[in-house]
């Protein structure tokens, strides 16, 4: 999705529901499988990198917090799925 969306720019083509989409996949796909990860690591997966006890530098630590910011950073989610409804789909934009 990624890649077509680069392509696609490159061509002058914008198309905001498949950029959003982009963004949305990717952060919550990263989330899920640094949670994963910690589910493998254990406890241990937690503690940062300063810390004694830090498993694989504290990496998993701070890779799983920094893509809970890339959940709201760049535009916050639940506004990109908003986004690909009425630029995607069609449907009618959200009441507020």
């Amino acid at each position: 999705m990624n890649w077509r969306v680069a392509w696609e720019m490159d061509r002058g083509i914008v198309n905001p529901a498949n950029a959003s989409m982009v963004k949305v996949f990717g952060s919550e796909t990263a989330i899920a499988i640094y949670r994963l990860l910690l589910d493998v690591v254990g406890a241990s997966g937690i503690v940062r990198d300063d810390s004694p006890g830090a498993v694989l530098e504290g990496a998993l630590e701070f890779n799983y917090r920094q893509f809970q910011i890339n959940t709201f950073g760049g535009g916050v989610n639940e506004i990109q799925r908003e986004i690909i409804a009425m630029a995607g789909l069609g449907m009618p934009r959200v009441p507020r």
